[in-house]
């Protein structure tokens, strides 16, 4: 419990700890978050807040660190007309709260059904998941999208992931033949093509995850195998340069047709959002809302990018940072690292 505690530090640090220690695996479950009913016509919603420190979320929910991000997992949910509903998947060394206490509340206000869950952990009450092999979690976020589906009635569902969950949302697009059951899909600092701070050398018993986000792991070898986009879904990446995880930078972005990259830091130069505060950037945040289906209206308040991302148009941020069909936008090397 001290090692994992320790690691835990790590981890909301960096967002990711990329260590050995010795384990085994399991899976986590979902919950429900207490008292919210998506019955409630969206315009009728309730605001809910939306932090936007990923450390003083993560010390105010020590005690209770396993809960549900409030605006999450309602048990029943029917999408606006032009909504899908959205699944996060967070990435290594995290949990659903951590990652999404930020963009659950956000997607709440803006009227989306918004689902999250816990994975790869080593027991359903670990404080960080996402550590067993990668396979199985891509397999987990299978049933995880039937279960969103089945809820809502959804046809498809919208994507969000993180790091390690950035990569998952494509493995299972691609490899596991999930693309036409997903229509966006939104990549926070993926470790697309792995880490330069993972060897790939050692053991990885205890996280089995890490060692897999290794730049020539076999799981990250078969995601490129040829493109990574695939038919029918509209990709987003977005980045941070101040980013000590997922290394170089510019490997998290997908450099193929129709793709959106963006990198904060383009827009934003002064920045200092990183890895995991990437989730808690306002400007970040409202970005993906609009994205994942959010109105202009719903992104007020979350920052000046988010009433423009998506639009298009001379001006706006869309414009700055959408150049199809190469997708080869946001050189994360124009910026310091």
């Amino acid at each position: 419990m001290l090692k994992a505690r320790g690691v835990l530090a790590t981890a909301l640090a960096a967002g990711i700890a990329l260590s050995a220690c010795a384990g085994t695996g399991g899976e986590a479950v979902s919950e429900v978050s207490p008292g919210l009913s998506a019955d409630v016509a969206p315009e009728r919603r309730t605001p809910l807040p939306v932090p936007r420190s990923l450390t003083l979320n993560a010390v105010g929910n020590l005690l209770d660190w396993n809960r549900t991000p409030p605006g999450v997992n309602p048990d029943t949910c029917k999408p606006a007309p032009g909504q899908r509903p959205v699944l996060m998947v967070h990435g290594t060394f995290a949990n659903m709260m951590l990652a999404f206490s930020a963009l659950g509340p956000a997607l709440h206000n803006a009227g989306i059904c918004a689902y999250a869950y816990n994975y790869g952990g080593h027991a359903a009450d670990s404080w960080v998941h996402g550590l067993v092999s990668m396979e199985e979690s891509a397999k987990r976020l299978a049933h995880e999208v039937e279960r969103v589906r089945r809820i809502t009635g959804a046809d498809k569902v919208n994507l969000v992931g993180h790091s390690q969950g950035g990569t998952l949302i494509h493995y299972y697009a691609k490899v596991l033949g999930g693309a036409d059951k997903v229509d966006v899909m939104v990549a926070v600092a993926p470790s697309l093509r792995g880490t330069e701070r993972v060897s790939g050398k050692g053991e990885y018993t205890y996280c089995v995850a890490c060692g897999q986000q290794s730049p020539d792991s076999a799981v990250i070898r078969r995601l490129n195998d040829g493109p990574i986009s695939q038919p029918g879904n509209r990709n987003y990446v977005i980045a941070t340069s101040v980013d000590w995880v997922v290394r170089p930078v510019e490997k998290q972005f997908i450099r193929e047709p129709g793709v959106t990259n963006v990198l904060l830091q383009d827009l934003y130069p002064w920045r200092w959002a990183t890895h995991s505060g990437l989730l808690y950037d306002s400007d970040a945040v409202g970005m993906m809302v609009k994205w994942l289906g959010g109105s202009v209206e719903s992104t007020a308040g979350l920052g000046k990018a988010a009433k423009a991302a998506g639009l298009g148009g001379p001006g706006t941020a869309e414009s700055q940072v959408s150049q199809p069909p190469g997708g080869d936008v946001a050189t994360a090397d124009k910026k310091p690292l």
